[in-house]
């Protein structure tokens, strides 16, 4: 199995491609859900969003330049080639990387604007893409693979998309994270086990049932995945359930309120670096390697 330099660029690009769309979608979606929590960082919450959508807009233009120079076998001179360039930009997949920027770019504007429309506009394009370039698309029953990566997706970057805003606000108003985070807990509780029943009923379908997920590569791969998101989610409910609730107890400017303002950083900083890892593998299993190379079935 042989990988060149611009197939392991390609999955970078592509691995932070997710990582803008799913934390720029979920923090501005977080936004408007907890505007009452964190309208005091809001200003702060929106300028993060703003790079972010810019570096996916960044990341775009890259993918279809190194898109150009791959298919011309490593040519940069192609750049300048009016038919390569033709050829990336009005193929299927230069049209969805173009749709993808002008979701990112219809976000950015809903930052400005502040209109709960904009932003979900900008969500369902952004999120949207993902569903019509995946791999779900190639397996039945469509009409329930569909639904349920649309809903993966929201909460996934519900979920993701919250980690930034909580961050800030304990940085910068430590005394207001316990609510807000008490707030999210409560509707974490019933998100999370939807995200991990649509998680595990897609890897069902894809991978072909039990067998698929027990006796394949791919299929150890989809529950490798699974296994990194269970333990983030186990850091979440360390955070919910003895966390939270030991900052809910403790005196603001006390010793103790400090200590666990750190801890409960630190976790989310542990949970932000296990969902890139997740989409780090993501994008390696959807670049380099072929599900046919891993033992999966093709639809």
């Amino acid at each position: 199995m042989h990988f060149d330099t611009i197939e392991l660029v390609l999955t970078l690009i592509k691995a932070s491609l997710y990582a803008a769309s799913l934390f720029a979608c979920g923090s501005i979606l977080f936004s408007h859900l907890y505007k009452s929590d964190i309208s005091i960082v809001e200003e702060e919450l929106y300028q993060h969003i703003r790079k972010l959508c810019t570096i996916g807009v960044v990341l775009v233009l890259v993918h279809l330049c190194v898109n150009i120079i791959w298919l011309s076998g490593g040519e940069f001179e192609a750049l300048l080639d009016p038919d390569m360039i033709d050829l990336v930009l009005f193929s299927a997949s230069g049209k969805l990387q173009i749709l993808l920027s002008l979701g990112f770019a219809i976000i950015f504007i809903a930052t400005k604007v502040r209109n709960w429309i904009f932003s979900l506009l900008g969500i369902l394009t952004v999120l949207g893409l993902y569903i019509l370039s995946g791999h779900t698309g190639a397996y039945e029953p469509v009409f329930l693979l569909k639904p349920l990566i649309l809903i993966h997706l929201l909460i996934a970057s519900f979920w993701a998309g919250s980690f930034v805003p909580l961050l800030i606000l304990m940085k910068e108003h430590d005394e207001l994270a316990a609510p807000t985070l008490e707030h999210f807990g409560k509707t974490a509780a019933w998100a999370i086990p939807v995200l991990l029943i649509s998680g595990l009923t897609m890897s069902w379908f894809i991978a072909g049932g039990y067998h698929g997920l027990t006796e394949t590569r791919y299929g150890w791969m989809l529950l490798g995945k699974l296994a990194i998101v269970v333990l983030v989610l186990g850091l979440a409910g360390i955070n919910k359930f003895r966390l939270v609730p030991n900052l809910s107890k403790i005196g603001h400017g006390d010793n103790f309120h400090q200590i666990a303002i750190k801890k409960l950083r630190r976790s989310i900083k542990l949970e932000i670096t296990l969902v890139l890892i997740v989409l780090l593998a993501t994008a390696i299993f959807t670049t380099l390697i072929s599900p046919a190379e891993l033992g999966h079935r093709i639809s």
